[in-house]
């Protein structure tokens, strides 16, 4: 008796291939160059998620070295300061990606920035 199903196998893409003529396969998925729109908005788009997991990491990190200072005041230190960067940059990105859409898209009306 089999447990698994047959049945998506002809819905399985071949990885590698791109749904549409327009995109581009690279690395890190395929990017859509039918306009100039396109490709930047798939590129903030990446540079924000990019942005954020770097965030999130050194936001663990800090984190990390907090929790292992053993009462060592340089080390307490050095965990709340990366603690406080990285926090501080994650309000960067979201009020920059706030503000680029209420001013880019909702009050200019830049067509592609949705």
């Amino acid at each position: 008796m089999s447990f698994i199903s047959t049945a998506h196998a002809a819905s399985v893409k071949v990885q590698g291939d791109c749904p549409s003529k327009d995109e581009i396969k690279t690395a890190l998925g395929c990017l859509d160059v039918s306009s100039g729109e396109a490709l930047v908005s798939d590129i903030v788009t990446f540079l924000v998620g990019l942005a954020g997991a770097i965030a999130l990491i050194l936001l663990l990190y800090g984190f990390f070295t907090l929790s292992t200072s053993a009462g060592n005041p340089d080390k307490v230190n050095a965990g709340k300061g990366v603690i406080t960067s990285s926090l501080g940059g994650l309000a960067f990105i979201l009020l920059s990606v706030i503000i680029f859409k209420i001013i880019g898209v909702d009050v200019l009306q830049i067509p592609g920035l949705k």
